[in-house]
């Protein structure tokens, strides 16, 4: 699996995570998903490839 389709997957998992495990809406799902994939970019954009010793 590649860096990108994994990260895909991943992101697409909590997407449904939070929609259906945690009965929230499609829409809170998504703007959930989103930040996620920017707070993604952000590390990755500063040589963070894995969340390991990531404090927020």
């Amino acid at each position: 699996m590649s860096e990108e389709t994994s990260r895909r997957f991943y992101l697409e998992s909590f997407e449904e995570y939070v929609r259906i495990d945690r009965g929230l809406s499609a829409a809170t799902a998504a703007a959930y998903t989103s930040d996620l994939r920017q707070f993604v970019d952000y590390l990755e954009g500063r040589g963070l490839e894995s969340p390991d010793g990531v404090e927020v």
